[in-house]
């Protein structure tokens, strides 16, 4: 009888947990229902009666967008904080590693350091 491979080698366990995100931005299911009920929560916050109108809606959506890319520059520098490079950022960002620097270095450079606990 021969030796089984299923009891020697390195052991390589999986944590759900602390799973990566993908290194590019998915457009799928989970993220089109998050907008979805975000957009419609909105529009009902912002006009009650009009949560089916269209243009309640638009506008919920560009206000989201909006606030997006507001917090944008924040969680760059909280990631640059935490050691990613650039090229993990402009994965993320889909764009060039040049342009993910030109874009967010100046904030980086200006912003409070994160506090340490």
């Amino acid at each position: 009888m021969t030796a089984s491979n299923e009891t020697s080698g390195p052991w390589q366990f999986s944590d759900p947990w602390t799973k990566t995100p993908p290194d590019h931005p998915v457009l799928d299911e989970e993220t089109a229902v998050i907008v979805n009920d975000a957009a419609h929560a909105l529009a009902i916050l912002r006009s009650s009666l009009a949560s089916s109108d269209a243009l309640a809606v638009l506008h919920a959506l560009v206000s989201l967008q909006a606030q997006i890319q507001a917090k944008l520059a924040d969680v760059v520098a909280d990631t640059l904080d935490q050691e990613h490079s650039f090229e993990e950022i402009a994965g993320q960002l889909a764009i060039s590693p040049a342009a993910a620097r030109r874009r967010d270095a100046a904030y980086t450079k200006r912003r409070t350091p994160l506090a340490i606990d």
